[in-house]
Order: C-alpha cells, then structure tokens, then sequence
C-alpha cells in the first residue's frame, strides 16, 4: 500500500464514529466497526457470510518505531475508549505476536484474554503486513547522546525520533528549553565575575559532549567542596540548569549498580551528584568510594549474564560527573589511581546571599538553553576540528604546567579550556571557530587559577599528612638508623644502612625498602612521590647536593634508593629531654 494511501487509511480508519464512514475492512480479512474487530468468514466465491466479533473495542497500529542501538522494532497501537483515540504503550513484534505478552494489554483496557488472544494476534499481524512497509520507521531513541554527527536530546527534532527514556524524570528534565536566554545570561555573568570557580564548573557542565567529539578517553570526575552554606548546591544547580531542570541534579546516595544505570541514560551530558556526604555513614567509605570512582571514570559497568546464561550487553556510558561534598573525598587511604582520576576543587569563599537568591530563581525559570547552542556548535562541525582544537589545548596546558600535573588532569582541564571557549562563542551569538583565538587568553587564565587552586588544596591536604606520618615513622624506630661520620662516610652505630637509614647533618636517608612499606602502611599519595616530598617540605632546596641526587634517583623510576627528609623539631626535643 503506498504512504497517501496508508495516511488515508489510517484516518478512515479513525473516523468510524463519523456520519461519512461507519465501517471499514481490513485486509479483506477484518472488518472495523463501531462496537469492536469482526473476522470475516467467506465463501468459496468471497462472499461474506458471517461476521464474528473477536474484540469490543476498536484497535490499531498506527506507528512503527526502530531503536537502532539493540536492532527491535516496536509497534504503535491506539485504542479507541471513553469517545477518544489513546495510545498504547509500545510493544515489540515478538511481544504482539506471543499469547503471553499480548494478554497484557489487558491492562491498557484492551479487550482480550485467552480465548481471543489468537485472533487478535492473527488480526495485528494482518494488519502489520499491510501498513509495514508503507508506513516509515520513525527512531526510537532509549538513550540520550551522539549517534552520527547529531546529538539526541529531546525536544531537539532530529528526523522526528521519538524517545522512550526508562527514567520518566529524567526526560520531563531535559525534554524542553525554557525561559529567557538574556537573564540566563545576565546571572550566569555575576556568578563568574563572582567565582573563578563556579565559572569552572558550568564550563565542565558544558563540556560533557566534547568528550565524545575530541575522543577523551574515560569520563573525568570534578569535586566541588566547601562549607556548609556556601552555596555549593546552588552553583551545582545553575550547572545543571545548561541542560534541564531541577530534577537534572541527583542526591550522592545509591548503590554502585543505581549509579551505573544512572551514567548510562545521561551519556554525553553530565552527571550532577549532590551531596557526597550522605554515604559517608557507610563502614566501607573509602572502599565505596574508590570502586565508585573507577567505575564512573572508566565509562562501563560490570559483566553481567542473561537469564539464558548468556552475556549480557555491557553498560557504557561517556559523561562529565561533577559532584559536590563538605569535605574532601580523596584520603590518604585512597589507591594511587582512584585519587589521580578525580579533581577536587574548593569554594573558597561563599556565594553572596543576594546571588544565591537569583541563582535559584534564575535555574528554576530558565533552563536547557545553554546546552543547545552549545550542541548547535559542536554539530556544526566535523569531530576532526574539535580533535584538532583540543590537542592544541593539551598541548598548551603541558607546556605551562611544565611536569608539575598529572596527564589525566591536564587533559580534563584543556577539555574544560576548550568548553569555555566555545561557550563564549555561543555567548556573542558567533559559530565561527576562526573566532576562537580572541577569546583563549581569558579562557587559559581562568583554567590557570583553577590549576593553581588544585595544586594549593592538595599541598594543605596531602602534604602535611604524610609529613606528619613519616616523622612519626621515623620517630618510631629511631634506635634503628645509624649516623653517617664525616670522616670515614661509614654508617656507625645502630643497624644502619642495610635496614632502616642513617642521619647526617639534620636530614635523614630511609632506606627505599622502609619508605616502601610506609606507602603500603598509609596509602600511596595522589602526587608522584617527588612533588609530595616537595610540597611537603621533606625535600630542601637550599641543599643542592641532596636535591640533585633525589633528582637522578625520581627522574629514572620514581622510587629513590634513599629518600632524604629535614628532620623534624620533636626528635631533637626528646633528645634533650
């Protein structure tokens, strides 16, 4: 059947009720009346002789939908009830063609139960065969994110794809833009003349769908923290308010499992988790929270299997998760690598009442406006210009950091360079990338504070702690290191050398076996083991000659044979004591 004559078919079918036409057949099989689906019995000339009410109320297929990700094509029904046309949740072809399933649509005040089940589905298949290839296959989108160049965003009308999110919230959240771009704009403007860091933010909120466009490997985690009052909450709102509304920001309190299939319905977008602090009553804290980080940060979920015995598909997801918390998570407790793959940055300073205040107002009456200009400009071109733009930003930042970050972190910062970049772009009403070199200074310098505060805040958190600790740690087992004679440059006294250490001339050498097992004993610091030391003050840089051999020791494997540290006030106290 051609699609004109499929469309007329259809509204003929629906007009039953109407003077004009009170009775349509189908397929020369079904006839559809006012009262309910007749099958037709037919002589051998093709005269009909009877008609057998199968159902009392009016059904029909009027859509078929393709979700391309797990290759299912589903089926629109409507049903016609209380004077009006309702549609019916979507099923698949397996679903319409099982006595089971098809019994369920009981529920939707079908009228069908196991008597009737065959020839209802006799009737939907018969029907199928006469409207599948005529009418076209619209998408149908489970997941939000990129797919070819265009990115899948409800209320975007991409090819008239319609979406059937699992989480009904979360599309009521982005399904719409909304409210006045200018005062979306204006409060945006105070809030970052206000805070470097809440500028930082909102450019991390709108970078999410560059990870996919310059090929980032992982999804990156920002921690905001601060004190109670701050406004973290509200800044981790208007964030949110880039792509959706309120309900686009989540509490931090579920199960790894919630949080996973949580990643996968926002991939592309970020992921707003508030309040970290809600699973900290948990025994295993550290434990919860360094899987949790692995987990989100590598962008997949466990290996499952199927009731089958099968292997179920694998969770992936790409996001941007920005959380929020009263305090630092990353402890002295932590693996090297959880700590390495998560920024946490401070509020320095609180929001003012007044700003806050316009914030909440703002969020709550203009949102998902930001998020989709900003798609408009990453749709305009190809991913190898985003790719381009990026390295050149990474490229950049190593050269400014000069060795003192990690890579990971580096790369989440040009990441965030470029996003803030381009939102400026979008700001002035531009989409011209040629545009972009005005426009890097300010964005490069914002990035740069950003850096500096990450480098303060992990020099008062880590630093002092492993100080403390390895004092103690040689305080502890003071009998064991030996002196180091000027003369003879022996070890004397003590076991010495070959166990523990030796001091000489206010500094003490621990052997790297002993250094070892302190990391092992206090968790492996998120820093290279130089740049703790340093920033710690256990390494001097007035002492040249000490400098230059940890240097040649750290820079071949970043395990020195003997780690030099200034020897700390108290020993010298308990000895004159």
């Amino acid at each position: 059947m051609p699609k004109n004559e499929t469309d007329n078919f259809i509204t003929k079918c629906k007009q039953i009720f109407t003077p004009e036409v009170n009775v349509t057949e189908l397929c020369q099989k079904y006839k559809l009346k006012a009262d309910g689906i007749y099958l037709l019995h037919r002589d051998k000339q093709g005269s009909v002789f009877q008609e057998q009410l199968i159902t009392h109320k009016p059904l029909l297929i009027t859509g078929f939908f393709h979700e391309a990700e797990a290759d299912i094509t589903y089926v629109q029904m409507e049903l016609y009830h209380a004077q009006a046309w309702h549609k019916l949740p979507l099923k698949t072809l397996e679903e319409i063609s099982r006595t089971n399933p098809i019994i369920t649509l009981a529920n939707n005040n079908v009228d069908i139960n196991i008597s009737n089940a065959r020839q209802v589905i006799d009737y939907l298949s018969c029907l199928r065969s006469c409207l599948q290839e005529a009418l076209p296959q619209q998408r149908l989108c489970k997941y939000l994110g990129w797919e070819q160049d265009k990115f899948y965003l409800p209320g975007r009308g991409i090819d008239d794809t319609v979406f059937m999110l699992s989480d009904g919230e979360l599309y009521q959240a982005v399904a719409q833009a909304k409210g006045d771009w200018e005062k979306w704009l204006s409060t945006y403007g105070k809030l970052c003349d206000s805070s470097i860091v809440a500028r930082f933010i909102i450019s991390c909120a709108l970078a999410a769908p560059l990870l996919e466009r310059v090929g980032f490997k992982g999804s990156p985690l920002v921690l905001l923290y601060g004190s109670r009052g701050s406004g973290k909450s509200t800044l981790m709102r208007f964030a949110a308010s880039v792509w959706g509304n309120d309900n686009f920001l989540y509490p931090c309190n579920g199960t790894l499992n919630g949080f996973e299939l949580r990643a996968k319905l926002l991939s592309g977008l970020p992921f707003f988790l508030d309040d970290v602090q809600l699973m900290r009553s948990r025994p295993d804290f550290n434990e919860f929270m360094q899987s949790f980080i692995y987990m989100l940060f590598n962008g997949y979920g466990k290996q499952r299997a199927t009731k089958e015995l099968g292997s179920a598909m694998l969770n992936r997801w790409q996001t941007l998760n920005i959380l929020s918390s009263e305090t630092t998570v990353v402890t002295p407790e932590f693996y090297g690598g959880a700590a390495r793959r998560i920024l946490e940055l401070h509020l320095p300073e609180a929001l003012e009442r007044e700003l806050i205040g316009e914030c909440n107002k703002t969020s709550a009456h203009c949102y998902g406006l930001a998020g989709r200009r900003m798609l408009d400009l990453l749709e305009a071109y190809p991913s190898q210009v985003w790719q381009e733009l990026y390295e050149k930003a990474c490229d950049r930042l190593f050269l400014l950091d000069n060795g003192k970050r990690e890579g990971t972190q580096l790369m989440v910062l040009a990441l965030v360079l470029l996003a803030d970049v381009l939102f400026a772009l979008v700001r002035t009403g531009r989409s011209d990338v040629a545009q972009l070199t005005p426009l890097l200074a300010d964005a490069e310098a914002m990035v740069l504070a950003v850096s500096d505060e990450l480098e303060n805040t992990e020099e008062q958190e880590s630093g002092a702690y492993y100080h403390e600790a390895l004092v103690d740690t040689v305080s502890a087992n003071y009998d064991c290191f030996g002196y180091l004679a000027a003369d003879s440059r022996e070890v004397v006294n003590g076991t010495g050398y070959k166990s523990y250490g030796f001091f000489y001339d206010g500094y003490v050498y621990i052997n790297s076996k002993v250094f070892n097992g302190f990391l092992k004993q206090f968790g492996k610091p998120a820093k290279s083991i130089k740049t703790l030391l340093r920033d710690a003050k256990l390494i001097e840089a007035d002492a040249g000659r000490f400098t230059k051999q940890l240097n040649l020791t750290f820079n071949k494997c970043y395990r020195p044979r003997m780690v030099c540290m200034k020897y700390g006030e108290q020993r010298e106290t308990e000895q004159a004591a």
